[in-house]
């Protein structure tokens, strides 16, 4: 009998035991048939809603998506391979970015069967923009309407569409890079202008009010610098921030004005901000930048390169991107650590059109110094290491008009206090020239031509009171008139020469003064460069604090060329008359001053005469004369009697053949 029962009770517990197999076996087939139905119906859900919405993304902004594989999850996260987005112009597609994976948080909504996403994260993604040669990109077709299909009220979606549930969603870059790229059309071989690696931040998309906030930040490829970016795009307005920290800019030559060079070592210090309203074309923006150093190359600035330039930035401008014009109510430029305002600047560039720029540069009272120290050494080879003391007030305001080059000017007003030179390079010392000893060496094309004794050591030399009545009276009526009571600068003269060069397009008229021919002779070179005219401009104003009129005048008659080797106007009016300067007849004066702006090319007049043309010229000159009180008018009618002849020595005119050969 309890053999019985313990079979029994054996089959039971074997009943039972099969009873459970079979209930897990039941269960586990249903978890898999529903792993698989929940999985297929994720994975076809998802499916659907790309056919749908990719068309969608194509309509509303221009790009075109492709996805590879996508992985639905029970878990709360789906994953999505190979998304590629691309920009299509013309018959070329763009890829601008490329995630080889996409992580999606989300929650399954089983009773209103939909996926809620709650979050996104981008695995290694990569950003391209194609910059081609005629200034397009790969994004130039890049049009962008967030919440609705169209325009404002046209087709826009309602509550509880998928912009909607993804307006609460996160972006998270991790491990990414980002990269501009020239794509070899600027003669390199498609090297990246922008690169950037480890960015971190995050973007989220406001679909209820259709707007895009991305905010982050980068360090640059081979380098440290740093990028923060946040960029707030809505309806109503596009504001972005940058601040950058170290930002290396070398490659940004490819794409940057051609006389502009930057290195390895030039990078940008500080913060823009850029905003721009709906409906309105300007955008406004704000900066505090530091730039250093940078190369500048153009044969109108200097003869060689100049480097280590090193510039800042601040206060607001306005970009008219339709009309290419720049506007500012104060900018203030600094160059090292001299600060200037450039105030109520406006600049046009059109592509059609003429070139406008209007401004007023304004320093206040800053220290010289800081001046010199700001002016890269190449810019001004010849004055630098000069030491000063005193500070600079000035207002300058120029106007450049292309449209009407006649309404061009240059006008200039300020004062130097406490000005004194506590040092100076000996080459470039003007105090030097009050020494009666010193020694004037005349160059021509960088070659050594003559040694000149400015005193009385030199039987050569013409004091101020020995040049003569005529011949000083004739040289300032050619050259300038007001050398006596002028501060060394014409503006008159700057402001006909500005609209000459302008018309003309190069360097073509000078605005010298005496004193600025007498710098150029002494200290600088004959190129025509802006480097020349700086130096020349402080050298000038430095001479005229320093000098006395007539110890300027009588250097500079005695240093100029007259003729070929012919230094000097001792030596000039005995080659070409055979006489003292004092002794010159007026006619004679009128022609050695009417030689001196080419004295090689005119000086064959000596043995071949005076053409008509130039007798012309001697009338007009001697007329000028008359009028400044230099002669008399029976000086003029005398000359004019002899046809504005010139009596050359060797000419068959003895030394004392004309009546009024007198002087002083």
């Amino acid at each position: 009998m309890k053999r019985r029962a313990s079979t029994s009770d054996s089959k039971k517990i074997y009943r039972r035991r099969r009873g459970w197999l079979i209930a897990v076996v039941v269960v586990i087939a249903l978890l898999v048939g529903a792993s698989l139905y929940i999985g297929r119906y994720s994975r076809q859900m998802a499916e659907e809603m790309s056919e749908r919405l990719l068309p969608m993304v194509a309509e509303r902004t221009g790009l075109l998506v492709s996805l590879g594989e996508i992985e639905p999850g029970l878990t709360g996260r789906s994953y999505v391979r190979d998304i590629v987005v691309q920009s299509e112009n013309g018959d070329r597609r763009h890829t601008i970015v490329r995630i080889p994976k996409v992580e999606i948080l989300h929650e399954i909504d089983f009773r209103h069967r939909r996926l809620v996403f709650t979050g996104v994260r981008l695995h290694n993604p990569t950003f391209r923009v194609e910059l081609y040669a005629d200034g397009t990109t790969n994004l130039s077709d890049l049009v962008l309407h967030l919440g609705g299909s169209g325009p404002e009220g046209e087709g826009r979606t309602s509550g509880g569409g998928w912009l909607d549930q993804l307006a609460a969603a996160t972006v998270y870059v991790r491990g990414g890079a980002f990269a501009v790229s020239d794509m070899g059309r600027f003669g390199s071989i498609g090297n990246d202008l922008v690169s950037l690696y480890d960015v971190q931040g995050n973007l989220s998309i406001d679909a209820g009010n259709r707007s895009l906030n991305v905010r982050g930040t980068a360090k640059q490829q081979a380098s440290n610098g740093q990028l923060y970016l946040d960029v707030k795009l809505s309806r109503e307005r596009q504001q972005a921030l940058l601040r950058m920290k170290n930002f290396h800019l070398r490659k940004l030559t490819e794409v940057a004005p051609v006389m502009l060079r930057l290195s390895y070592k030039t990078v940008c210090n500080g913060r823009v901000q850029m905003i721009k309203h709906r409906d309105v074309p300007q955008w406004y923006v704000s900066l505090k930048t530091d730039i250093a150093p940078v190369s500048l190359i153009h044969e109108r600035l200097a003869k060689e390169e100049i480097d280590d330039i090193r510039f800042g930035l601040e206060g607001q401008v306005t970009l008219d991107p339709e009309q290419r014009a720049v506007t500012t109510d104060e900018l203030i430029v600094r160059l090292g650590q001299a600060p200037f305002h450039l105030l109520d600047s406006s600049l046009r560039m059109p592509k059609e059109g003429p070139f406008f720029l209007n401004t007023t540069v304004q320093a206040r009272r800053v220290p010289l110094q800081q001046i010199l120290d700001g002016l890269p050494p190449k810019l001004i080879p010849v004055i630098y290491g000069t030491r000063v003391n005193g500070a600079l007030d000035m207002t300058a305001s120029l106007t450049i008009d292309m449209e009407n080059v006649q309404r061009s000017q240059f006008n200039v007003d300020g004062e130097v206090t406490g000005f004194e030179v506590t040092s100076a390079p000996p080459r470039c010392d003007v105090r030097r020239l009050n020494d009666p000893e010193f020694r004037h060496l005349a160059r021509k094309r960088k070659l050594l031509q003559k040694t000149i004794v400015l005193g009385p050591s030199n039987r050569g030399f013409v004091p101020y009171r020995s040049v003569g009545h005529y011949l000083r009276g004739a040289v300032l009526t050619c050259e300038d008139g007001a050398f006596f009571r002028h501060n060394g600068f014409l503006p008159k003269h700057i402001n006909e020469s500005l609209r000459r060069d302008l018309r003309d397009r190069r360097f073509v008229r000078g605005a010298s003064t005496i004193t600025m021919q007498l710098v150029k002779n002494l200290f600088l070179s004959e190129e025509k460069t802006l480097s020349r005219k700086l130096q020349e401009a402080m050298l000038t104003w430095w001479i005229e604090q320093e000098v006395s009129k007539e110890r300027m005048f009588e250097i500079y008659m005695n240093i100029i060329e007259w003729g070929p080797g012919i230094y000097g106007c001792g030596s000039a009016s005995r080659y070409y008359f055979g006489r003292h300067p004092s002794r010159l007849a007026p006619i004679q004066a009128a022609w050695m001053a009417s030689i001196i702006s080419n004295p090689v090319r005119f000086s064959y007049m000596k043995h071949r005469g005076v053409s008509n043309g130039w007798r012309t010229n001697l009338a007009f000159i001697m007329n000028k004369m008359v009028m400044r009180g230099t002669i008399t008018e029976e000086d003029f009618a005398a000359a004019e009697e002899a046809n504005f002849t010139v009596p050359f020595v060797g000419m068959g005119n003895s030394n004392d053949n004309s009546s009024a050969a007198s002087g002083e």
